[in-house]
């Protein structure tokens, strides 16, 4: 049984938000904009830098990422993924 403060994570829920970051991360290394797309709700909003980004379609959105990753990039892969909050219906994961 977890500690008073500590935090309570639906874990068949985390399972499945942390497969779609697996199968965002292997469709971008792999280029495939339309399964890329398929782990993303659209319009797309993305806090970074200070700026408010929005993909109102996924048209653009793997051609935007190699515009902002630059001619030297070939792949990417997550650091960590940490559960933040996690209920059944909604998971909250730090990246």
């Amino acid at each position: 049984m977890p500690a008073m403060n500590e935090p309570q994570f639906h874990p068949v829920a985390v399972a499945a938000a942390t497969a779609v970051l697996d199968r965002h991360m292997a469709a971008l290394n792999a280029g495939d904009a339309v399964a890329l797309a398929a782990t993303l709700h659209f319009p797309h909003y993305r806090f970074t830098g200070g700026r408010m980004k929005i993909w109102d379609r996924p048209d653009s959105y793997l051609a935007d990422f190699r515009a902002r990753a630059g001619d030297g990039w070939h792949h990417s892969a997550w650091d960590f993924v940490r559960p933040v909050a996690a209920g059944a219906d909604k998971v909250h994961l730090d990246v």
